[in-house]
């Protein structure tokens, strides 16, 4: 176990603390784009920019990241790496075994990737 703690983790100091979670910096981002603080945009570029940054909140990659920060940066890391082999791994199952008209697969696809 420690050869593949070694090896995923590595050697990590666990004093960097980000100071804002991932969820909480989402947040912060709609309300800069919602009071202009970075840009000065308007109508439907604002519009566009709000719902791209709200967005990213209906995903489950951010709680992922989020839960995975509680136990170490570094965990962060190796948790959205395994997040997105599985998003990429799901559909070649599913080519491979010839499930593509399976609905509760197409249901179970939409509603976690």
């Amino acid at each position: 176990m420690g050869f593949l703690k070694k090896l995923l983790i590595g050697k990590v100091s666990e004093d960097f603390k980000p100071k804002y979670n991932p969820i909480e910096r989402r947040i912060l981002n709609i309300k800069s784009i919602w009071n202009n603080d970075h840009q000065d945009d308007n109508g439907i570029e604002k519009i566009f920019r709000l719902f791209l940054s709200i967005s990213q909140l209906l995903f489950p990659g951010i709680y992922v990241k989020t839960l995975a920060g509680k136990i170490g940066y570094a965990y962060k890391d190796l948790a959205m790496d395994i997040y997105i082999l599985l998003k990429v791994a799901f559909p070649m199952v599913i080519l491979v075994n010839d499930w593509q008209n399976k609905p509760y697969l197409k249901l179970f696809w939409s509603i976690l990737f």
